[in-house]
């Protein structure tokens, strides 16, 4: 019978509740060759059509159709393709010819997690490792979007394989994972992510001093500069948990500075050491140097304070730095 005898015989309302009931495996009227007829000609119930074309968008965007559950963005549409998946993996009547067909047209994969696509996927991310040494890639084009959630779906699953979970990380995989230094905890990752930015930041200052000023893409980054610093002072006095020894040994290479204000104090004094040098004096005019004059005045008033047993920023030993170089306290 063909679909237009077919439906001289059934209304609208009832050729959709028989298609329906052939999608769940129940007896209708429609045959096979029918239901793809239906299809073809877009009689197929919306909802799966409005997901289809809300994929076709997603893969114009970001260039492929591995939409992940997981994403805060696109929640529903990764667990649609995941139900299209298990849908075509069990064989299920509601996968028919003509979804394949439609999804397929997408460069659908029915496998996200193959061994073949597993390896490729590590391939673009070593390439990415040995060029930059990190893993921090820019996510303003769909290829680099797409291998950071890679990334994150190699976490996820190396998770579940630590607590006894089905994981398609395999050891081969494990291995070629470590080999090229790939950081396991996402904690750990971010924290990677502002280290690398802070190494950016010294190549292009010549320090690693962000202030809050700081412009652009360095703007965050302060932040996180103020954060290691307490963290060590905590861990430091006892008073929290201790920073790892990795992260204080890739910071000192780096040329962290731990005490800012120490740090600028240093620089001020070598500033003086070199005027002293030149003039034979520390006698600096404001005329001449005005943020150096306004330190020495600083450094007076802070001397008078360390006499009478005040608070000061002076220490003995900053005392004896200063006086070494014939630095006086009274003008």
């Amino acid at each position: 019978m063909s679909l237009r005898s077919i439906s001289s015989t059934l209304q609208v309302s009832h050729l959709r509740k028989n298609l329906k009931d052939f999608k769940k495996g129940m007896k209708t009227p429609l045959t096979e060759d029918q239901v793809r007829q239906l299809e073809d000609l877009g009689f197929c119930r919306p909802a799966w059509i409005k997901m289809h074309n809300a994929l076709r968008v997603y893969k114009g965007i970001h260039g492929h159709c591995n939409v992940s559950e997981h994403s805060p963005l696109y929640h529903k549409l990764g667990s649609w393709v995941q139900a299209q998946r298990r849908s075509y993996k069990n064989k299920s009547r509601n996968m028919t010819p003509e979804r394949i067909r439609r999804l397929e047209d997408l460069s659908f994969q029915w496998r996200l997690h193959d061994r073949k696509n597993w390896w490729d996927e590590y391939q673009l991310l070593r390439e990415y490792w040995v060029e930059h040494g990190d893993f921090n890639i820019p996510t303003d084009k769909p290829e680099g979007l797409h291998l950071v959630e890679w990334a994150k779906v190699q976490r996820r699953h190396y998770k579940r394989r630590q607590q006894g979970d089905y994981s398609f990380l395999t050891d081969d995989r494990v291995r070629a994972l470590d080999a090229i230094d790939f950081v396991w905890d996402k904690f750990e990752a971010r924290w990677m992510e502002r280290f690398s930015q802070l190494g950016k930041f010294r190549s292009q200052y010549g320090h690693c001093n962000v202030t809050k000023n700081s412009a652009g893409e360095y703007g965050t980054l302060y932040s996180w500069v103020r954060q290691q610093r307490h963290i060590r002072k905590l861990g430091d006095t006892g008073m929290g948990k201790p920073m790892p020894m990795k992260r204080i040994k890739l910071l000192d290479e780096e040329g962290f500075v731990w005490d800012a204000a120490e740090e600028l104090w240093n620089q001020n004094y070598e500033k003086l050491v070199h005027f002293q040098r030149s003039n034979g004096h520390c006698d600096v005019q404001c005329t001449v140097n005005e943020p150096l004059y306004v330190w020495i005045w600083r450094l007076r008033e802070a001397y008078k304070k360390f006499r009478d047993g005040k608070k000061s920023t002076l220490n003995f030993e900053r005392i004896m730095r200063l006086e070494k170089i014939g630095f006086q306290w009274t003008k």
